[in-house]
């Protein structure tokens, strides 16, 4: 029997990486529109902490500061997830090996293993701008559940094969696995 694996696809994480980007882009343009506008007015004023100038200032460095912070989370996990090769699903003789939030490695053999689980969940996001306007992603779910422990869940949404695939691969190591949700 040959072993299988399955990676992130690339190219459907590249729009976290663009929006990291924007985020990081807006706030440099933000700050140097700032200082050539301002110039070095803010040395010359003298102004106190108590100032509105002062409170003003504290509130766009908070707000940019949340910004980059916004932009490094959705860039440096995207980056881990497109440059490094990780298998996130990968089976041979010996078991089962699965990454499952944040990365976690888990190993299961093939014994311990005794169903899956596959869920489609949406989740719906209501536009600011309008009261009609709902926006909906859908994540592709595939929780195992073990003999003597709880479930483990992947998101197969972004992989480089469907949940098909995934599950006949399954199958060619455990014939009689129960998939609960697909109909195989």
């Amino acid at each position: 029997m040959t072993e299988f694996r399955y990676r992130y696809r690339k190219t459907a994480l590249l729009w976290q990486i663009v929006l990291g980007f924007f985020f990081l882009g807006f706030v440099l343009f933000c700050l140097r529109t700032a200082s050539f506008i301002l110039g070095d007015t803010a040395n010359i004023s003298g102004h106190s902490d108590s100032s509105p100038f002062a409170i003003a200032g504290f509130m766009f460095t908070f707000v940019f500061m949340i910004m980059i912070a916004a932009g490094l989370w959705l860039i440096i996990p995207t980056l881990i997830k497109i440059l490094v090769p990780l298998n996130i699903i990968a089976g041979d003789e010996q078991g089962l090996s699965v990454r499952g939030p944040w990365l976690k490695n888990y190993y299961f053999s093939w014994s311990d293993i005794d169903y899956l689980r596959y869920e489609k969940r949406l989740s719906y996001y209501r536009s600011s701008n309008s009261r009609h306007t709902v926006l909906e992603t859908m994540n592709e779910i595939l929780p195992i559940k073990l003999l003597q422990s709880k479930s483990v869940r992947i998101n197969v949404t972004y992989l480089d094969g469907s949940i098909d695939d995934i599950v006949a691969d399954i199958r060619r190591y455990l014939p009689n696995i129960k998939v609960n949700g697909l109909d195989i």
